[in-house]
């Protein structure tokens, strides 16, 4: 074997294991946290999880004016000092409120088995543009949020 080989025989020994590590799986190595979050979020809610297959996908991020954030925490019913204390960070520049978007279109099987066109948008608030602590919990799906879509379900 030449020395010349040797880099592609390490690409393809890296190629492998990046997809032994995913195995069957819709796992994408090269997504980026929060979109892994929000894909994540969509298979739970799935009849046939494990036939999830991204098809297309659209970021975007807003960072919030400060009118912006009041009304967000608001919504959220902050505790007053809580509320005090994230307006205060935001005035300094502490704080950088942003609200992320994914768009995502995917094929995923039906109840009955039928490949269908699916689409969800996934929306996750910080207060400091920071996604890399997001869950699969607190991401909002459609307008929900984990718990709220399994109490949807429980009523159903």
């Amino acid at each position: 074997m030449s020395v010349a080989m040797m880099p592609q025989i390490k690409i393809a020994k890296a190629a492998m294991l990046i997809a032994a590590t995913c195995g069957l799986s819709s796992c994408n190595p090269f997504s980026d946290h929060l979109t892994t979050v929000c894909e994540e979020a969509i298979m739970e809610r799935l009849r046939s999880p494990s036939t999830y297959k991204r098809i297309d996908l659209k970021k975007r991020e807003q960072q919030l004016t400060r009118d912006e954030y009041v009304k967000r925490l608001d919504d959220e019913k902050s505790l007053p000092d809580t509320r005090e204390f994230k307006l205060r960070a935001f005035d300094e520049g502490r704080y950088r409120p942003a609200l992320a978007s994914i768009s995502i279109s995917y094929d995923a099987a039906n109840a009955y088995g039928t490949p269908v066109r699916g689409h969800a948008v996934c929306e996750a608030f910080s207060d400091t543009a920071d996604y890399s602590h997001a869950s699969a919990w607190f991401v909002k799906v459609n307008g929900k949020t984990h718990t709220e879509w399994l109490l949807e379900q429980i009523k159903d």
